[in-house]
């Protein structure tokens, strides 16, 4: 075969492999787009889960075609929150674009004066839902694993200490019931395994505190504290303590001693009798009780998933 005729079979040869990676690579943009229209106009729950998680690990540039204006994993894993909250007719947060950042962010009524959220991706699947302003995760989503966390110290730090100084009660207490709301549904909908954390008001609520022990002092101020608003702290079975509110009744006690648990262990737990009131509660609208767990937070503090929140 005549050199000239090598060189011609070589390039043609090339040119066809160019061609079918371009074809490859727009046929993969068009199925790109195919799971996004599902992403935001399926009806579908399964869809709706499934198209999420295929954006969020889909690798839409090649070799020979880029793309270089895209949303990110974390972009796709809000829209997946917002449309699970409209299929629920709940439309608690307004999706919106942010310029400075390039990216999707939640933007809550009463909320969005002081900050916004958005998810940050780990390296296992899961993302963390962050509050911009201070950077902490008020809790973790994995929607392969099929789990959602609380963060209890996040939680407590935004929505207690710095929300509280700024806004209103009503407009925090409707961002918890937002996140309650989208973990419930995760669990209705899809069998998610979820920890509410302190946000948790079912009965009887019980919140590990993070330290095994405590100190008695603690308990000793809480009696002082309740006694100088008007109340008292009851001694209950088993060296517990017991603090009864005008619509629920918490109780302070050793695990250990009271037979549920082999080692020490202290645990706060809350009782209602509508279950609609959380340790988060609690702190939110019972002052002296919020100062008493804020001064005492390195032996209160409620303990959150180990796992996850290190």
């Amino acid at each position: 075969m005549a050199e000239n005729e090598k060189k011609l079979i070589s390039t043609k040869s090339r040119l066809v492999e160019f061609n079918e990676q371009i074809k490859l690579s727009l046929n993969n943009g068009i199925k790109f787009t195919e799971t996004l229209d599902i992403l935001m106009n399926t009806q579908d729950k399964v869809e709706l889960i499934d198209a999420a998680m295929s954006l969020m690990g889909y690798q839409l540039d090649t070799s020979y075609l880029t793309f270089p204006q895209k949303y990110s994993a974390a972009d796709y894993c809000l829209l997946f929150f917002n449309r699970l909250m409209d299929l629920h007719d709940n439309e608690t947060a307004i999706l919106h674009f942010s310029e400075p950042r390039k990216a999707l962010v939640h933007e809550i009524p009463g909320i969005n004066a002081v900050d916004s959220f958005s998810f940050k991706i780990d390296d296992s699947d899961g993302a963390y839902y962050v509050a911009q302003e201070s950077g902490a995760s008020l809790f973790y989503l994995n929607l392969r694993k099929r789990m959602i966390r609380i963060n209890s110290s996040a939680i407590t730090n935004v929505l207690i200490v710095s929300y509280l100084e700024k806004l209103d009660a009503k407009a925090i207490k409707h961002l918890e019931m937002m996140l309650i709301d989208f973990a419930t549904y995760l669990k209705e909908d899809y069998g998610f395994s979820v920890d509410l954390n302190l946000l948790d008001s079912g009965n009887p609520a019980r919140y590990e505190l993070a330290e095994d022990m405590l100190k008695r002092d603690v308990i000793d101020e809480l009696f002082v504290l309740a006694s100088e608003n008007e109340l008292m702290v009851e001694a209950g079975a088993n060296n517990s303590a017991v603090l009864k509110l005008a619509n629920s009744e918490i109780t302070i006690y050793d695990q250990k001693q009271m037979g549920e648990n082999d080692n020490e262990k202290w645990v706060i737990a809350v009782m209602d009798t509508t279950q609609e009131i959380s340790w988060f509660d609690i702190l939110l609208n019972e002052p002296f009780i919020r100062n008493w767990y804020l001064n005492n937070i390195s032996e209160l503090s409620i303990k959150s998933d180990p796992l996850i929140f290190k």
